[in-house]
């Protein structure tokens, strides 16, 4: 976050690896199949970003 309390948005390019088949950004919801924990780490940061948009 920078000073003025504001979110930016940073362009990065993803690329697959040994544990990754399809790479990609998607809806929190069209994911059907997650690792460990990483759905509740994903539905907080969704939350967060929720938030912040107003």
């Amino acid at each position: 976050m920078t000073n003025d309390d504001t979110l930016s948005i940073i362009e990065l390019l993803l690329q697959e690896s040994h544990e990754t088949m399809k790479t990609g950004y998607y809806h929190i919801e069209s994911i059907n199949k997650w690792h460990l924990d990483h759905q509740i780490d994903a539905e907080a940061a969704y939350q967060y970003w929720e938030t912040r948009k107003e």
